[in-house]
């Protein structure tokens, strides 16, 4: 089985997540080819992601930069691997998703407190840890407000499943480009001196309320009372 299409089934089609597919979904094809060549089922591939996030986050608390900057990228690879193996070897199934979406929500939630939390420890600033509390506040907001209006709109209007995202203009996807920009880069804000840690966190706040903003204004726009 050749790389390329390995890469068909790996990588999701160019579009606003592009530094998303860069450096994970792209990146994933050799780590599904050996996965493939070992036999691994794709839960057995979710279970080893999340282990590795389980540890990387350890290594985040004890402030071991690089180990913890490492781990953490191989469970994200091994996250987009999981389910091109799936597809590869057709053994996708709705208890293999929940298990995947279920349990990377719960490790990035995690993630997202422990870092702070790392930080706080290392250079007793509590600003840090402010910033950090306030920044998952956001976004654990942003989700739920997400994930309601998509219910009401897939409830209510059939032909909107597309979801919300496929009704954003060109400068909403690039606004989107930068925050999944954001994303790609939060793991490595431990490598970096606390005043640039700063100023990344609370460009992520204003960036995460800019978000709540923008979704709850598309959602409500988008219904439409009778």
């Amino acid at each position: 089985m050749n790389l390329e299409y390995i890469v068909s089934k790996s990588a999701k089609p160019w579009h606003h997540k592009i530094f998303h597919q860069m450096m994970w979904r792209y990146l994933s094809a050799p780590l599904v080819w050996f996965f493939l060549k070992i036999r691994l089922k794709p839960n057995q591939i979710t279970f080893i992601s999340l282990m590795s996030k389980t540890i990387s986050i350890i290594f985040y608390l004890l402030f071991w930069k690089i180990p913890a900057v490492i781990m953490y990228e191989f469970s994200i690879l091994c996250d987009c691997a999981d389910g091109a193996v799936a597809r590869i070897r057709n053994l996708s199934s709705t208890k293999g998703k929940l298990f995947d979406g279920i349990g990377d929500t719960v490790a990035q939630h995690i993630f997202f407190m422990i870092l702070p939390i790392a930080l706080f420890l290392k250079y007793k600033n509590l600003n840090i840890l402010i910033i950090g509390f306030v920044l998952y506040a956001l976004v654990s907001t942003r989700e739920i407000i997400c994930a309601y209006g998509y219910i009401e709109l897939k409830n209510k209007y059939s032909s909107k499943r597309e979801g919300l995202k496929s009704r954003y203009g060109i400068s909403s996807k690039i606004f989107a480009m930068a925050i999944n920009f954001s994303r790609v880069a939060f793991p490595f804000i431990i490598l970096f001196p606390l005043t640039i840690v700063k100023i990344f966190y609370m460009a992520n706040v204003l960036i995460e309320f800019l978000r709540i903003v923008f979704y709850t204004h598309t959602i409500f726009s988008s219904i439409e009372e009778k």
